[in-house]
C-alpha cells in the first residue's frame, strides 16, 4: 500500500484470455498482449501528480527527467516486494520449480520461452527446460499451479507495479535493465536475481 500510495488501483483480467504458449515471438507475454487497466501506467501517474513526491521534473531541454535519488528509493521498495514474492513463490506453491531454477522464471519470451502462464483464470509456472533438454532435443511441459493467494499478489505486482519499475529502470540504469524487467520475474535494483544470490 505504501508503493500504491494508499489505495488499490482497479484492474480486471478475463478468465478466457488467450496465452498462446506456442507463440515464441521475442517479448510476447499475456501481460503485454492486452490492457487490464483503464489508463496506461496509473501508478506512475499517481507519483507524477503528487506534488510532494517530486519524482520527475521538466529540464531546461524541455524533456521529462527522473529524480535519480527518489527513483532509487522507490526501486528499493519495489525490491523489498520482489524479494518477498520470491520466497513465497518458492515455499507456498504446489511444488518448487526444479530442473532449472526459480530465478529463471520468465514473464515474457526472450532467448527462451516464458514460463509464466495464464489459463482459465489461473496462473501457472511451466517447467519447460531441464538439464536433459539438450540431450533429448525436446522440451518438457510441466504446469505448476500457483496457490490462490500468491496468484492474487502475482497479478497485482505484475499489472500495477511492474510497468512503473520498467520506466524507472530505463531512466536509472538504461535499456539493458529495462529488458530484464520486461523478461524476468525476479529483478531487483536493475539486476536479475541469480541462483547464487537466491540459494
Amino acid at each position: 500500500m505504501k508503493v500504491l500510495k494508499g489505495s488499490l488501483i482497479p484492474y480486471a483480467i478475463l478468465d478466457d484470455i488467450k496465452d498462446d504458449m506456442t507463440n515464441t515471438r521475442w517479448g510476447y507475454s499475456w501481460l503485454h498482449d492486452q490492457c487490464y487497466i483503464k489508463e496506461p501506467n496509473p501508478l506512475m501517474r499517481r507519483y507524477l501528480e503528487d506534488p510532494e513526491e517530486k519524482l520527475a521534473y521538466i529540464g531546461p531541454d524541455g524533456k521529462l527527467h527522473i529524480n535519480g535519488h527518489h527513483g532509487c528509493e522507490i526501486m528499493e521498495d519495489m525490491k523489498f516486494i520482489n524479494e518477498h514474492l520470491c520466497f513465497l513463490y518458492d515455499q507456498v506453491n504446489s511444488q518448487g520449480i526444479r530442473g532449472t531454477s526459480l530465478t529463471d522464471l520468465r514473464i515474457s519470451n526472450g532467448s527462451r520461452r516464458r514460463n509464466h502462464h495464464r489459463h482459465h483464470g489461473r496462473t501457472r509456472h511451466i517447467l519447460q527446460y531441464t538439464k536433459t533438454t539438450n540431450n533429448w532435443e525436446m522440451d518438457i511441459f510441466l504446469p505448476i499451479l500457483m496457490a490462490p493467494a500468491i496468484q492474487h499478489l502475482d497479478k497485482m505486482y505484475l499489472i500495477l507495479l511492474r510497468p512503473m519499475e520498467e520506466i524507472l529502470a530505463y531512466a536509472l540504469w538504461g535499456k539493458q535493465s529495462y529488458r530484464l524487467y520486461r523478461e524476468f520475474m525476479f529483478v531487483q535494483m536493475g539486476h536479475r536475481l541469480t541462483e547464487m544470490m537466491l540459494y
